[in-house]
């Protein structure tokens, strides 16, 4: 239980659904159980067809999210660790310092999902002082 509350902690809102997602992305891919396609699109016909749409757009976004982080060199085998293992991020933060790479990963793959236009990178501004826009 403290884990789940360091972790609640750790990561945004945004964070916490891009984990839920790619942690089930990660397990369509592991488990044998992806889409049965071949091409990445709306399956069409036949009972079970939101299931195959549902896993054929997962597995497209694995597959977009591995190749952009490779491109942003975001160590995408920490982030798979941090998502696979049955140690708390905060075991994993202290055995690789591997928190800040575990965000970058989430972060992009909510923006390359669509909820946010750029990952975001830094401290989150605190929520006591106003923003300041230029006119």
């Amino acid at each position: 239980r403290q884990s789940e509350v360091w972790r609640y902690n750790q990561l945004t809102g945004m964070q916490r659904q891009a984990e839920t997602e790619m942690l089930f992305a990660y397990m369509v891919r592991t488990m044998g159980t992806h889409a049965a396609v071949s091409r990445y699109g709306r399956p069409s016909g036949g009972k079970g067809d939101d299931v195959l749409e549902r896993t054929a757009d997962i597995e497209a976004a694995w597959i977009r999210w591995q190749g952009e982080a490779l491109r942003r060199k975001i160590f995408t085998d920490v982030v798979v660790e941090c998502l696979a293992e049955p140690k708390t991020l905060k075991d994993i933060e202290r055995d690789q310092k591997a928190l800040e790479i575990y965000q970058l990963g989430l972060d992009l793959w909510a923006e390359l999902r669509g909820w946010m236009r750029r990952a975001h990178v830094g401290p989150t501004p605190p929520l006591d002082k106003p923003r300041v826009v230029d006119p």
